[in-house]
């Protein structure tokens, strides 16, 4: 479990890096990390996105394989109404859920509440 959090605070640190460059593009990370990336979105007590006062559904957008798909697309990272719907690559809202909400190039769907 320690590895994998590491990886993905690696990740998310290098990404901040990357991303305050001009000029920047979202890159393929493997499926692995994509894996280990939304599993840690989901967020311990205390995160960024047990803080929110609204409920979020986190939906990747980069899987096609329906067998695979049907096991990973929607997490539920938060319980709570309103609830908004975040939808992106895995390293998108992995950034969005740890709190880089401007960089992470995700789409929100739900109610204005």
């Amino acid at each position: 479990m320690d590895e994998r959090l590491n990886t993905v605070e690696y990740f998310v640190h290098h990404e901040d890096v990357r991303r305050g460059a001009d000029g920047w593009q979202p890159r393929e990370i493997g499926a692995g990390l994509a894996d280990d990336a939304v599993a840690a979105a989901r967020g311990p007590p205390g995160s960024s996105s047990a803080r929110r006062r609204s409920g979020s559904r986190l939906v990747r957008d980069d899987l096609v394989q329906p067998a695979r798909a049907s096991q990973h697309v929607r997490i539920t990272a938060k319980a709570r109404t309103p609830m908004v719907t975040v939808t992106g690559g895995p390293a998108e809202l992995t950034l969005w859920a740890l709190g880089r909400t401007t960089a992470a190039q995700v789409r929100l769907d739900g109610s204005r509440a």
